[in-house]
């Protein structure tokens, strides 16, 4: 929020995100996660967005 003050150009500093899931629970403790993110971020000039992607595993179990 707010502009920069020497040339009136506002700031930039935004993240947007997706990220899909799935979990399964092959038992009752037990959980299988598994996500696929991902996110666009632009810098605080407003140049092109940097974009990022990856998955992300997960496996718990007696919680």
């Amino acid at each position: 929020m707010g502009r920069f003050a020497e040339t009136g150009d506002p700031l930039r500093d935004d993240l947007w995100t997706i990220v899909p899931g799935f979990s399964f629970r092959p038992s009752p403790t037990t959980v299988i996660r598994g996500n696929y993110r991902y996110h666009w971020q632009t810098d605080m000039l407003g140049d092109p967005p940097a974009r990022a992607a990856g998955f992300q595993f997960g496996f718990s179990t007696y919680f």
